[in-house]
């Protein structure tokens, strides 16, 4: 499959007006896609990676479970992420309720823990500390795990995880009999 004229033209087009290299392949979507996210590239200062994603994602959203891909060989797959249609409605609304009550209500407690041992002048700071220590390790979760994988394999990442897991815990347990408010009673 050599390089069709639409992928050159990209490329000249984006090289002459500035837009970043990106090793996505958008010669994947059809041609007027492409022009779409050229644009939004170009006049709003959109990152490839980021839109291109959020169109695949969007895509596989729509399709469902209509159609099944070809990846390689015979191997095949529907193109999105999501139960089959054998599964129960009920079972499908119990996994989504418990993603979110498993990753909402301990985000939610770590504030509302960081409020009541503060005193009432640094509730807010201690909730803005939460939240930056939460979305930067939300950030090095992301390359340093990833980074992790790629070198040592999926055995020492779950390791990693499961440690920070325990180091957490053992930090919330001596904040356990901390006074409320930061007062001495």
């Amino acid at each position: 499959m050599g390089i069709r004229q639409l992928d050159i033209c990209n490329r000249v087009m984006a090289q002459a007006q500035g837009i970043a290299e990106s090793d996505f392949p958008i010669d994947a979507f059809p041609a007027k896609v492409q022009s779409v996210i050229l644009n939004m590239v170009r006049h709003e200062n959109f990152k490839v990676e980021y839109l291109a994603t959020a169109i695949l994602s969007a895509t596989a959203s729509a399709l469902g479970n209509t159609y099944n891909i070809r990846v390689k060989g015979q191997w095949t797959t529907n193109a999105a992420y999501a139960l089959d249609r054998e599964t129960p409605l009920a079972v499908a609304v119990a996994i989504l309720m418990a993603a979110g009550f498993f990753i909402y209500g301990p985000q939610a407690l770590v504030g509302i823990a960081a409020a009541n041992i503060a005193t009432k002048r640094a509730a807010a700071t201690a909730g803005g500390f939460c939240g930056l220590f939460g979305y930067g390790s939300t950030v090095v979760s992301g390359w340093g795990l990833g980074l992790l994988v790629q070198r040592t394999g999926w055995n020492a990442a779950l390791s990693a995880l499961i440690g920070a897991a325990v180091i957490g815990t053992a930090i919330f347990a001596l904040a356990w009999r901390a006074r409320p408010n930061g007062y001495d009673d």
